[in-house]
């Protein structure tokens, strides 16, 4: 009876003990969001940093947690956007590293996440031989990301915009559209939001430049979400 009793008090507090990181992770990804998507550049590196701060402080007690490895990644390579050139560098590849760590520990680690950003920094960092840039490994990881959660608004909207970076406008609006028709998540509806305003801005600017459009596909575009001229 008692080996019961603390097997049931053992399910209980590690239940416990994740439902307590899941909210720290919670309280990460909205502290990242309000930095990331802040009009006022001038305190975001400092921001980066004391936030990295705490998620490495909550990483040293649980070392294995890919999601937490996974918002390390995520900061280190948002504060790269305020650095020098050489150490964004480094910093991105930092970032790589801990984003492959997680995946091995965890492949579906935030639900796609971690394959999401890593395949926006191979396609958005300069090739060999000055960084690991890589745009069919790009597309390889952003398809893992929606293969393993399709409705995720970030696998969508950065597919898109990889889509974009190739020239591929008329693939990338089938993702847009997606984006922008994806519930957003009501923990997180600040930051799924934004991905949907920078969707829709996307799609307006296809919309300066429909002239490239093949007349069907932005037939198709605008009668899902008319634009103005």
């Amino acid at each position: 009876m008692k080996t019961v009793i603390f097997v049931a008090f053992m399910l209980l507090s590690n239940t416990a003990h994740s439902n307590k990181l899941a909210a720290q992770i919670d309280y990460i990804e909205s502290e990242w969001a309000k930095i990331y998507y802040s009009p006022t550049e001038s305190d975001k590196a400092l921001s980066y940093k004391t936030l990295l701060s705490k998620t490495r402080s909550l990483l040293k007690q649980n070392k294995e947690a890919s999601d937490l490895l996974f918002w390390e990644a995520v900061l280190i390579s948002s504060a790269a956007e305020h650095s020098a050139p050489l150490n964004a560098l480094a910093s991105i590849e930092t970032a790589r590293k801990l984003l492959l760590k997680a995946i091995e520990i965890d492949p579906n680690t935030m639900q796609g996440s971690a394959y999401v950003t890593l395949g926006s920094l191979y396609y958005q960092a300069p090739g060999w031989p000055i960084s690991f840039g890589d745009k069919n490994k790009a597309e390889f990881f952003l398809k893992k990301a929606l293969e393993i959660n399709p409705y995720s608004l970030d696998a969508n909207y950065f597919y898109a915009d990889y889509l974009i970076s190739q020239n591929k406008p008329i693939k990338a609006i089938q993702y847009l559209k997606k984006t922008l028709e994806l519930p957003i998540r009501q923990n997180q509806s600040f930051a799924d939001n934004q991905i949907k305003a920078i969707a829709l801005k996307s799609i307006k600017t296809l919309n300066d430049d429909r002239k490239n459009l093949p007349k069907k596909a932005w037939a198709n575009l605008t009668t899902s979400f008319p634009l103005s001229e």
